[in-house]
């Protein structure tokens, strides 16, 4: 079970520093704090780790690495009514998320049907329908399809499994999945086409007449491009089953199903385990092999790396070949921080130091963020190293999640399944940090005299309503909005001429279609006289 630690305490630094400190910079070794960017900002450090003053081989405290690629065995097959041959309902093998729909990378779903043929006579066969779409775009010889699903028959109640053939025969003859999985080259099965559609399948069962057998509907996905990364776009399969009938020709009926109800008994959906491919994050020192000649670390004496130091290439890299041909999906979870503490606050990142080696086709380091103590993780980052790079600087704007009470970031690592697939990646001095308005955002600027001022808004951080007010010296047109932190135009409050004196509005936290927004900071400007003031709101749920 995963466990969120406590909030990091912010610690206020200063100090100036042009804009451009900010920016992405060229490839370097010397690390500087993150200090004023701009004259009436200041920034503020969130949280940083060095790693200096952690024990080699031990993550520091509230760090936690996490090996993508051991996955849970929960079954997706379910009933479902979203894409089905007749009536209201079909097997699905997939699900449905806040993020994707579909299947996901590195799954094995599988779905039993105990057929009890003691009694049966004539011949009897399995009929269904089904529709399959996931990837099938053609990889290399000896495979014909990336992802699929086949069929396989046990006798011997689940014990042993082989593939039966249908009578309409495999489209194809080997699927990649299953070797990277199991290691099994030869696995026909169905996978994707062009145009997806519903179609019969038939298995003769004659020769099992007088037993109880177990038909097994086996997928099998591999490590990219499914629903889940968004890189396959299908019809939120990977596979449809419906109108399943084990039968006689003399039309004696031993099983019939249209999933128009609860799931019957004789059907077992189960998630299989997946080889997991190990963590690989660690804390090196000058120990660490360094065949490259490059330090370990950005700052003395350690850094965070993630590899493979017994490498056969030599270079302390994850090789594909020497895992037999397993991804390498690692992740490594700073403990969450707050962004929402300061009103003042402008904009935020994250920067580190890093260097890397990568194939450029198969490699990639990635930064995730969740808001919701880790359930949910979206990419904000991405960099896939072709060739070796020295010590440099990368920054990933946070800015988007300014308002924010609990922000996980996570490092992840991975490199694809071909042989030419490698990488090293070493990252040292993470810092997270602000900016904000030197001049406090709700100050009441400028003075009454320049014939305007914009107050505070009271209660601040409010919910659901605050209240806006705003002092003219005398009657003038006016305009009052809100926006978001992109600049988008939110809501508006008042527009038109208004008389001399102190006006309040009231601030429902509704955007202009009546729906409630998301907590976060907004912006509220008030525009008069050819001149604009604003102040910051911070909404909280």
């Amino acid at each position: 079970m995963r466990k969120v630690l406590a909030l990091v305490t912010l610690v206020a630094l200063g100090g100036p520093a042009s804009a451009a400190d900010l920016l992405l910079k060229p490839r370097e070794v010397a690390l500087e704090p993150p200090v004023v960017t701009a004259v009436g900002f200041d920034t503020i450090w969130v949280t940083r780790e060095s790693f200096d003053t952690t024990a080699v081989a031990s993550l520091p405290d509230g760090w936690l690495a996490t090996d993508l690629t051991d996955l849970p065995t929960e079954s997706h097959w379910h009933i479902d009514g979203r894409n089905t041959h007749g009536g209201t309902g079909a097997w699905w093998c997939g699900t449905e998320t806040p993020q994707w729909t579909g299947y996901g990378n590195m799954w094995r779903q599988q779905l039993d049907l105990d057929i009890d043929l003691s009694a049966a006579s004539g011949t009897v066969g399995l009929t269904y329908w089904q529709f399959v779409d996931c990837e099938w775009e053609l990889p290399s010889p000896p495979f014909d399809t990336w992802d699929g699903g086949t069929a396989r028959l046990s006798t011997d109640g689940g014990t042993t499994w082989s593939v039966i053939e249908p009578q309409e025969g495999y489209p194809d003859s080997a699927i990649y999945a299953f070797f990277l999985q199991d290691g099994e080259e030869d696995v026909p099965g169905w996978s994707g086409e062009l145009i997806p559609e519903w179609e019969e399948v038939t298995f003769a069962l004659s020769d099992y007449i007088g037993s109880e057998i177990i038909v097994r509907f086996d997928f099998a996905s591999d490590a990219y491009n499914s629903n889940q990364d968004s890189a396959w776009v299908g019809f939120d399969s990977p596979w449809f089953i419906d109108d399943v009938k084990v039968a006689n020709t003399d039309s004696d009926t031993y099983f019939q199903d249209g999933m128009e109800g609860a799931q019957r008994p004789e059907w077992t959906p189960r998630g299989a385990a997946t080889p997991a491919s190990g963590d690989w994050w660690s804390i090196v020192d000058d120990t660490h092999p360094q065949p490259d000649g490059r330090p370990v670390y950005n700052s003395i004496p350690h850094g965070l790396y993630v590899g493979d130091p017994e490498s056969n290439r030599s270079d302390g890299s994850y090789f594909a070949p020497d895992h037999n041909l397993l991804p390498l999906d690692n992740a490594i979870e700073m403990p969450p921080f707050d962004l929402s503490g300061d009103l003042d606050m402008v904009s935020a990142r994250i920067r580190w130091q890093e260097r890397m080696s990568g194939d450029g086709e198969g490699a990639n380091t990635l930064v995730d963020v969740s808001t919701d103590g880790g359930l949910q993780w979206a990419e904000i980052d991405r960099f896939d190293p072709n060739g070796a790079s020295d010590w440099g600087e990368r920054v990933v704007d946070l800015s988007n999640h300014i308002g924010e009470a609990s922000v996980s970031l996570r490092f992840r690592a991975g490199t694809g399944t071909a042989e030419s697939h490698y990488l090293y990646w070493y990252v040292d001095d993470i810092e997270v940090f602000y900016l904000k308005n030197a001049s406090g955002i709700g100050d009441e600027l400028p003075s009454a005299s320049s014939g305007a001022v914009l107050h505070a808004a009271s209660p601040n951080p409010f919910n659901p309503k605050t209240h806006i007010s705003f002092t003219l010296t005398e009657e003038s047109d006016v305009g009052l909005s809100v926006f978001d932190l992109r600049g988008r135009l939110v809501r508006t409050l008042a527009r038109g001429r208004r008389p001399a004196g102190t006006h309040t509005l009231s601030f429902d936290g509704r955007d202009e279609r009546g729906s409630a927004l998301a907590s976060g900071v907004y912006t509220v400007r008030l525009s008069s006289g050819g001149a604009e003031r604003t102040t910051r709101l911070l909404m909280l749920k």
